[in-house]
């Protein structure tokens, strides 16, 4: 499907594979009536196709509504821009980098306490 559309009748059993979207394999039936829930987000109404799905069974008759970047994949695509611009280290990313210093400041201090305890039990002079 090329564009974001709503579905204005579908002809028999109407489904799409919303797998490049959702990760769903299995085909979802899609009809022209509208959502009993306001303000229901476009991937979970029943009578809005998206760019990029593909069409399983049937025919539609379907009006385009969001096109190019308006889409579901270009705002996507714009929020994925937008989080490699911000440069912030995500939180996972902050705990990982902070655990790699606590072990790096444990190893350190154990090389060195081990040195000297070599130093001191083996009796060594530094030269």
């Amino acid at each position: 499907i090329p564009c974001d559309c709503r579905v204005l009748q579908a002809i028999g059993d109407f489904a799409v594979v919303e797998a490049s979207l959702t990760g769903e394999p299995n085909a979802i039936k899609k009809t022209n009536k509208l959502s009993e829930i306001p303000d229901e987000p476009a991937l979970r109404q029943k009578n809005i196709v998206m760019n990029g799905t593909e069409i399983n069974i049937g025919e539609a008759w379907c009006m385009a509504v969001a096109t190019g970047d308006q889409n579901v994949m270009g705002r996507n695509y714009r929020m994925m821009l937008q989080a490699k611009e911000m440069k912030e280290d995500s939180p996972i990313r902050q705990e990982i980098d902070r655990f790699v210093e606590i072990v790096s400041a444990i190893a350190v201090f154990l090389g060195v306490l081990f040195f000297i305890i070599l130093v001191v039990t083996q009796g060594l002079t530094i030269n």
